[in-house]
């Protein structure tokens, strides 16, 4: 009984380290406000802070998750935003829609090669069922993702 309340007290008492990544969800789309609309600084302002947050201080690029499908009005491809409102050169994130994300063989393994997943809004922005659909299920890969470290950055309309 005694080395059993050691052991307990022993753990209480230890240091524990998460590595558990950064995760930014906006109700919003500021990705593609930072293009449009009434307070682009605003919006450049709150989609930067965002991704940056997510990457967490990573060098490595991002995975853009948006679809490449015909798009209908009041909408735009948030991808052209990135770099022309927010910044961020070609070799900072990597876009992808559904089709090349269904492509990859292992789409866990492959998000070791990100800093973090950034999600276009499914309004202003290009963000599909098809894509929606995919990361359902591959929702398991995504925490896994998380809990060794990476980020999330999601929009929704």
């Amino acid at each position: 009984m005694h080395r059993l309340i050691v052991l307990v007290a022993a753990l209480l008492v230890l240091p524990w380290s998460a590595q558990a990544g950064t995760i930014f969800i906006t109700g919003h789309d500021p990705i593609w406000h930072a293009g449009n609309g009434s307070n682009v600084a605003g919006a450049q302002n709150l989609a930067t802070t965002g991704i940056e947050f997510a990457r967490n201080g990573s060098t490595l690029p991002f995975l853009f998750i948006e679809s490449n499908d015909p798009v209908p009005a009041g909408n735009a491809y948030s991808e052209p935003y990135l770099m022309s409102a927010l910044g961020y050169g070609p070799t900072d994130f990597v876009a992808m829609a559904a089709a090349a994300l269904l492509a990859l063989p292992d789409f866990r393994l492959a998000l070791n090669a990100y800093s973090a997943i950034v999600v276009a809004s499914d309004h202003g922005g290009m963000l599909s069922a098809d894509e929606l659909q995919f990361l359902n299920d591959h929702a398991d890969d995504v925490i896994g993702y998380l809990n060794a470290g990476g980020g999330l950055y999601a929009e929704a309309e």
